[in-house]
């Protein structure tokens, strides 16, 4: 990365990440590694899971052949970008191992989130 596109970013001039609201790394700082070359890597700080129990339910999906998390995450929550949302809940780390035919999946109250957006 150049030297001028750090200083804007250290400057609060540019977002460190461009990640969006609908986003599960959205408000995480970013940290930076130094590699033996002397060269910076720039990442997104890890992020845990919270326990299922932080998470209210809104409503439990009882899940059928063919469903997709997108498409459920945007039924109950109004954006298929929030499918993580439910992965979460459900203590998926994989978003599709939320849906097992014939399962009950929690789906959260939006507000239920670890950055507590909406």
């Amino acid at each position: 990365m150049s030297d001028m596109l750090n200083a804007l970013i250290a400057a609060g001039a540019l977002p460190e990440t461009s990640y969006g609201t609908s986003s599960r790394y959205y408000g995480l700082p970013v940290l930076e590694y130094q590699a033996p070359d002397g060269s910076p890597i720039r990442y997104v700080k890890r992020r845990f899971i919270p326990q299922p129990s932080a998470f209210a339910t809104l409503v439990s999906h009882s899940v059928q052949q063919g469903d997709r998390i997108d498409t459920i995450a945007a039924r109950y929550l109004g954006d298929p970008l929030y499918y993580w949302r439910i992965a979460d809940a459900n203590l998926a780390v994989r978003p599709d191992d939320a849906l097992v035919d014939g399962k009950s999946v929690k789906i959260p109250l939006p507000a239920t989130t670890p950055t507590g957006l909406p």
